[in-house]
């Protein structure tokens, strides 16, 4: 899985891209790089991109194991913008794991909306 990420320390926010096929060890390997990004902030916005993403191959466990490494803050607004009805369900699975406070986290379909929802450009 080709995966990109770029931190806008201006807009307080991580934007992130996932293409092609999905893996929980990509996953874990893009987290990890973020993580260890020195303007990276638990604080900050999220925006991931699967909109190129074709295939996925992530049980439910390897969900709850990403949810439990993720170090964002629980009010951190995620939005995650996904281009078929497997990868909504695989978000959706996710989010059911994930400690976020309710409302922090939410799917779309469309990057607008998204991006509104988030309040960045």
């Amino acid at each position: 899985m080709p995966s990109t990420f770029s931190i806008d320390t201006e807009q307080r926010v991580i934007l992130a891209e996932a293409s092609g096929l999905l893996t929980i060890d990509d996953l874990i390997s893009a987290q990890r790089r973020m993580q260890e990004d020195p303007d990276y902030d638990n604080a900050f916005r999220f925006l991931l991109d699967l909109r190129d993403v074709t295939e996925v191959q992530i049980s439910s466990e390897e969900l709850r194991l990403l949810a439990d490494k993720s170090s964002f803050d629980s009010t951190a607004k995620r939005a995650y913008v996904v281009p078929s009805e497997l990868v909504f369900g695989m978000a959706r699975v996710y989010s059911a794991f994930t400690t976020a406070d309710p409302g922090a986290l939410q799917i779309f379909r469309d990057m607008d909306e998204a991006r509104s929802w988030l309040g960045i450009r």
